[in-house]
């Protein structure tokens, strides 16, 4: 069809020569919109597209649309005309009742609940199939369980002193016993004697701080004092040592006083100092806090610890001592609240003074020297050390007593540094965590790493088994020494050697019967031991995990001989119950299978049907639901539906479909699209500012036409009118908000976007004043009177949306911009023009289209506004071109772009 913008009133007054007469006047049994829709059809209005379109419009019609749509198509329109809407006729009832009995349930010849239509048949086959299955496995392995029992009472006997003897002498077990005394090591040689000597110097410290003449809660202590002090250090190491003479036992071998002014005070016992007859003292006096002091390194009398000569000398500065920084850091962190003082141990270090031992690792224990009690009167460090040596010959003495205890007659079996280990890992320090991983103490090793002062990580020791050993820890525990499980008591694990090598991790349970390799499979157990607050070891071993169970293989292997023969015996009867339970089970599984498809089909077929519809619906096209109140050829393809429930969903939909089309007729199209599709802004209220060009229309003298015309005929006369105008309306993409009697309230650019709405709003106005030539011909023709329309045009800001209250609402828009296109529209009438349009409409028209022709009238200053606005007669239009609209029944889809519109058009 031509754009309604084109063309003259011939094509129009040749289509209204082509109308029937009137139609008679109604009966009193028919009723009144009946009439009205007979007789718009016979005027050529029909519904097309969801709209109604008048067949003699100024343009005129194309050859498709002249001829209409084929005859079962015009039939079905006039029935959903009569039929449908929101109202129905009785007429059509006799259509409308064949129509619902196609898909009512009741009248179905029989139906069935959807839970028996699906469940029964199902369920009957696979109960079937099972109970088929369980009798036969049943009867058969009851025969075979009679001939083993006999045999398996003796085997099982027999395994339970195997399992006996495995739980007795379990890796776990032996390994649990060798952490347990490790653990018991650490703490007598380490713990034990660097906390007694602590506190025996640290009580020393407060009894001369109490009486002496020179408080030590100064800064540092005066010489007299410091010479107290540092005979106190050396008594308390002398006298661990001559306690325990010829003992093995690890002890504290340097007590240091450290001050923040670089003052130092200390003493040193070695471990060969009898054999040396060698001890020593020194000190340092107080040089600040940034500088070096002098040391002074005394050789002291192991008898009276008196000063015999001056020894060595060596400038330091002890605050750069690890000693130092970790109670100087807990005295930042805790110092600005009554914190208590707490021990601290330091990394493992060298030990720089003093130079008589060979140069070995240690850490040291510390104490902040805080009279109060808490870090807020820090004034020094108490630092005890002690060397690593006995850490070594511990892991050493216990991986010994493991190789004698397995080589012994219970066991018989040898291990090696090749195949086990025994070693301590540094877990967690809080203040060296770069230390974490390093090894303190290895079986094996000859410690030469601590000779030559090189701290090495455990995943690199030069034992091969110890490296391997760490690396499966870290992967096993995600590459990190801290994880809670090596936090627990007897943590441990299993891996295969051989997968450790290609770089996988792999679990090896060991098995009686087994015939791997016994070396390949390790068994680890580890044990955290907590020194303190800020400082934990893990102590490790790994031994072959089938290093307790070689004579209980034997066992096991006769024991697997025996259960061989019974099983053989049993595997043809076995054989010959799955294989019939097989055929059963095929058999059955195909019959469930067929009847599942056949129950599936009753169901797929209408579900597959309802969302097909559902997506129609969706896009706003309910003019294809399948409706049970409405033939046609749509639902005449619709499948038998046997199913009670499946039936009345779709009974169900075809209603709600109905009533949504019904809702679309008295909201705008757009807002019902926003309400089906589930936008929750379309369901509360809201506004939006939008610019919106509004139009009012209004029938001349309408009062006047009312009162010469019966009801039935102004009824009429009202339909075909605003049929027509909102046919041209929505043709422009404009949205009709309300009808006012017989005026109409129109907007463009919402709820959607309008691309050029004040071009198109314009061009909507003259298609409706050259549509109403048409139209004015055909009611004289009927003896009724002719219409003139006057119409209001103003673009403006306003507020869109859904307006009202929290119980009802409509869509709509609120603004000065309605009132002025109003006040318009009754100008129009001072002004005799049929089109009155603002100065804002007629600069955003000009703007989008120059194919206007208008007349400036006159600037108005109407009611309500303070100021004035020109206002413009719209006469026609200038040139062919015209903007892009939509074509008759292709009206853009709700929500669609103006762009999409503009294809659809296309």
């Amino acid at each position: 069809m031509a754009s309604p913008l084109a063309g003259d009133s011939s094509s129009g007054e040749e289509a209204t020569a082509a109308r029937v007469a009137p139609m008679p006047r109604v009966t009193s049994e028919q009723s009144i919109m009946g009439d009205v829709r007979r007789r718009a059809r016979s005027t050529g209005v029909t519904r097309r597209g969801g709209h109604f379109d008048y067949g003699g419009d100024a343009e005129g019609s194309s050859d498709s649309d002249s001829t209409g749509s084929d005859d079962s198509g015009s039939d079905s329109d006039g029935d959903r005309e009569e039929g449908g809407g929101c109202g129905g006729e009785e007429a059509s009832r006799t259509r409308l009742s064949r129509s619902r009995s196609s898909l009512d349930p009741s009248t179905a010849p029989w139906t069935i609940g959807f839970r028996w239509a699906v469940t029964f048949p199902i369920t009957l086959a696979m109960l079937t199939s099972c109970l088929s299955l369980c009798g036969i496995i049943s009867w058969n392995f009851a025969r075979a369980v009679h001939q083993i029992l006999g045999s398996y009472q003796e085997s099982v006997s027999q395994q339970q002193r195997v399992i006996d003897t495995m739980v007795d002498n379990a890796t776990n077990q032996a390994s649990k016993a060798v952490l347990l005394r490790l653990d018991m090591t650490m703490r007598e040689s380490l713990i034990g004697p660097t906390a007694t000597t602590l506190n025996s110097i640290w009580g020393s410290m407060r009894v001369l701080q109490r009486f002496s003449h020179s408080p030590l809660s100064a800064s540092s202590p005066d010489m007299a004092v410091a010479g107290a002090l540092e005979y106190a250090c050396w008594v308390e190491l002398r006298d661990q040592w001559i306690a325990d003479v010829g003992s093995s036992r690890n002890y504290a071998t340097t007590v240091n006083l450290i001050y923040p002014d670089n003052m130092f005070i200390g003493a040193t016992v070695p471990s060969d100092w009898k054999e040396t007859n060698r001890t020593f003292l020194y000190r340092a006096p107080a040089a600040g806090p940034e500088a070096y002091s002098l040391m002074d390194v005394d050789l002291a009398n192991t008898t009276t610890g008196q000063s015999i000569r001056r020894f060595e000398q060596h400038t330091v500065r002890m605050t750069d001592s690890s000693a130092y920084r970790v109670q100087a850091a807990l005295a930042r962190k805790l110092g600005s609240g009554s914190h208590a003082a707490r021990h601290a141990w330091t990394d493992v270090t060298k030990f720089r003074v003093p130079f008589a031992d060979p140069p070995v690792y240690g850490l040291s224990l510390t104490w902040p020297i805080a009279y109060c009690g808490d870090y807020s009167c820090f004034q020094g460090v108490v630092a005890v050390d002690i060397q690593l040596r006995h850490v070594h010959q511990a892991c050493d003495l216990e991986w010994k007593n493991l190789t004698s205890l397995l080589n012994g007659p219970s066991y018989n079996y040898t291990i090696s540094h090749d195949n086990s280990a025994v070693f301590v890992v540094n877990q967690f320090s809080e203040f060296s965590p770069w230390q974490e991983g390093l090894i303190i103490g290895s079986a094996g090793n000859d410690n030469s790493s601590l000779r030559n002062f090189v701290l090495e990580n455990a995943t690199a020791f030069e034992l091969p088994v110890v490296r391997m050993t760490a690396n499966a820890i870290m992967r096993q525990y995600n590459g990190n020494w801290r994880r809670s499980e090596l936090m627990e008591s007897g943590a441990g694990f299993n891996f295969s050697r051989d997968a450790l090598e290609r770089g996988v991790l792999e679990s090896c349970p060991l098995r009686l019967n087994t015939s791997r390799n016994d070396s390949d499979c390790m068994q680890v157990v580890t044990q955290s031991i907590e020194l303190g607050p800020s400082l934990r070891w893990l102590v490790v071993v790994a031994l072959p995990a089938a290093a307790f169970t070689r004579n209980s293989m034997d066992v096991a292997r006769r024991i697997s001989e025996q259960v061989a023969k019974q099983e053989k015996q049993s595997d043809g009867q076995k054989q010959w119950a799955i294989n019939v339970s097989l055929i059963i089970a095929l058999v059955m599984t195909i019959l469930s299978i067929c009847l599942g498809l056949s129950v599936t089909r009753m169901i797929s077929r209408p579900l597959h049907l309802l969302a097909k519809q559902m997506k129609q619906l969706r896009a706003m096209d309910a003019s294809k639901v399948c409706d049970t109140d409405r033939p046609s050829r749509v639902c005449s393809v619709c499948p038998r539906i046997a199913i009670k429930e499946i039936a009345e969903v779709m009974n169900g939909f075809a209603k709600l479909s109905r009533s949504i089309e019904c809702f679309a007729r008295f909201v705008p199209e757009t807002v019902v699209w926003n309400i089906v599709n589930g936008s929750r802004r379309a369901r509360r209220m809201y506004v939006d500012k939008r610019v919106v060009s509004i139009m009012f229309s209004d029938v001349k003298d309408f009062t006047t036409i009312s009162e010469r015309l019966s009801p039935q005929d102004l009824l009429f006369v009202l339909f075909v009118y605003l049929s027509e105008m909102t046919r041209i309306v929505e043709l422009f993409e404009g949205v009709v908000s309300e009808i006012l009697g017989d005026g109409l309230l129109v907007f463009w650019n919402t709820p959607g976007d309008v691309e050029a709405h004040a071009a198109k709003a314009c061009a909507a106005a003259l298609a409706q004043q050259r549509a109403l030539v048409a139209l004015n011909v055909d009611l004289q023709q009927r003896g009724l009177p002719t219409l003139e329309i006057r119409i209001g045009l103003h673009t403006g800001d306003v507020l869109s949306g859904n307006i009202g209250s929290d119980v009802k609402m409509k869509f709509g828009c609120i603004g000065d911009p309605i009132n002025l296109a109003s006040r318009l529209e009754g100008l129009a009438k001072y002004y005799g023009v049929s089109t009155l349009v603002s100065g804002a409409t007629q600069a955003a028209a000009a703007a989008d289209s120059a194919m206007f022709e208008w007349r400036k009238l006159d600037s108005v200053q109407v009611k309500g506004k303070e100021q004035a606005t020109w206002v413009y007669e719209l006469l026609g239009q200038r040139s062919t071109r015209r903007p892009t609209v939509a074509t008759t029944g292709t009206r853009p889809a709700p929500g669609a772009s103006p762009s999409t519109a503009t294809a659809a058009a296309a």
